[in-house]
């Protein structure tokens, strides 16, 4: 990070500085005052289920120098008093990328938004020095304290933009003005807030709303949303099976959970790339760092280089390997475009096929259907044994056994699947774990790891 002083952030947000030297100097900004380091500023964010204005004393105690606070604090305690943290912390965020001259590629998508981040990050870290928000920091507090971490050695930033509610997007672009924009895809995920495809269309679509005008938008042409999204960069480039597509691509060869090799075809030209994880969905994701890296001039060598060696982030399409078992560890989040994409992954595993499923999330109304279409897809797959638990778990078993599914057993709770699961696992199975991230799958991993 980049030092600033507490009268120059003071300015930049428009907020009034009190009990600290204006000249006094921040070396980190941070938002958890159990994890605050010395001579940082501390932004208590109030959110839905907590508020950082309880912890400004124990974050000064922890060493924090001064506090970003919309509420009147103790005279004893440093702070810099605004109308409300939440748009301040995104205002100072916006003045600090300010202050270097790097481009910004922002990224967004119903699903893959963050394996895309980390190819892209993979690609373009060939040839840059590249900073990327880490784990889920992609949203109106993620991505601010990702871009402090930004120094005068970054030459590109490459930022997750997550959302759950219309509005949010606007926000994170106005702090990023981002010179790429790419967009995976429109799913299904918080259908039940935005109530349709077309208003998740809308959400995602704010990501243009401060880009900057010579923007370039890099879309999955093989989304017939985002086909509608052409008009709204400076200039587009799609990505997909289309033989009109700047950048489109072949397979050429099936590695099972080890991956795929395809052949891409981009502005004239061709080269091989091999993925190294399972799913031919992956080939999105590839292709839109593809054409990030060849927007920034990375040659093809490297690009084909970059994506051989990638590795995804954690719990995310993790494979482990366990006395003759394979897990593929994909607990991160799920929806039922990314649930019905891993079992294509694990269709073409070796050995018996078992799935270990827990609900979805922020479905809204149709969460029934989802569960019922993804139970059905796992058994028209020839999936051997389907584990699952949850509220919609008598839908997965239902669905499943009606699409010719062989064996499935229901947990009365996750507690119970975490007990249990590794006594119906044998030498030889390819095991997929997926569940929305709200029902904390990683336990189910960390306990499979330590009985198989």
């Amino acid at each position: 990070m980049k030092k600033f002083s507490l009268g120059e952030a003071a300015e930049a947000i428009n907020g009034k500085l009190y009990n600290a030297n204006p000249e006094t100097f921040v070396e980190a900004v941070g938002s958890d005052s159990r994890n605050i380091v010395p001579n940082s500023l501390f932004v208590a964010v109030k959110g839905e289920f907590f508020d950082g204005h309880k912890f400004c004393r124990s974050a000064v105690e922890n060493g924090a120098l001064c506090v970003l606070s919309h509420e009147e604090l103790d005279s004893n305690i440093p702070h810099i008093l605004v109308s409300d943290t939440k748009y301040a912390f995104l205002d100072l965020a916006k003045w600090y990328l300010e202050q270097f001259n790097i481009p910004v590629v922002a990224i967004t998508g119903s699903v893959g938004k963050t394996t895309t981040k980390d190819m892209i990050y993979s690609v373009l870290s060939e040839k840059y020095n590249v900073l990327k928000n880490e784990g889920n920091y992609n949203n109106e507090v993620g991505m601010p304290l990702t871009i402090f971490n930004i120094d005068e050695s970054h030459e590109i930033a490459v930022l997750e933009m997550g959302m759950n509610s219309f509005g949010e997007i606007h926000n994170l672009s106005k702090v990023a003005t981002p010179e790429v924009c790419v967009l995976t895809n429109i799913g299904n995920a918080h259908i039940g807030k935005l109530g349709s495809k077309e208003g998740i269309l809308k959400a995602k679509s704010e990501i243009f709303d401060f880009a900057d005008k010579n923007a370039v938008a890099i879309l999955n042409g093989d989304d017939e949303l985002l086909k509608k999204l052409s008009h709204k960069a400076g200039s587009t480039l799609f990505f997909g099976t289309d033989e009109a597509a700047f950048c489109r691509a072949r397979k050429l060869d099936d590695l099972g959970v080890k991956g795929s090799i395809w052949r891409v075809y981009m502005d004239g030209d061709n080269f091989m790339i091999t993925i190294p994880l399972p799913g031919d969905y992956l080939i999105h994701n590839a292709m839109a760092a593809i054409c990030t890296g060849r927007h920034f001039g990375v040659d093809n060598k490297s690009i084909a280089e970059a994506i051989k060696n990638f590795k995804p982030s954690k719990n995310r399409i993790d494979l482990i390997e366990i006395n003759g078992i394979t897990l593929i560890n994909d607990v991160y989040n799920a929806n039922p475009v990314s649930m019905k994409a891993m079992i294509d992954s694990l269709s073409h595993s070796e050995g018996r096929k078992v799935c270990i499923f827990g609900d979805m999330l922020e479905l809204g109304e149709d969460s029934e259907d989802y569960h019922e279409e993804v139970g059905r897809y796992a058994g028209k797959a020839k999936v051997e044994l389907l584990m699952c638990t949850g509220e919609f778990a008598p839908l997965y078993e239902n669905a499943y056994k009606q699409a010719g599914g062989k064996a499935c057993k229901v947990f009365e709770s996750v507690e119970n699947l975490i007990e249990e699961a590794a006594s119906y696992l044998k030498k030889g199975d390819t095991v997929l774990v997926k569940a929305s991230r709200g029902v904390r799958f990683e336990r189910v991993i960390d306990r499979l790891k330590r009985c198989l």
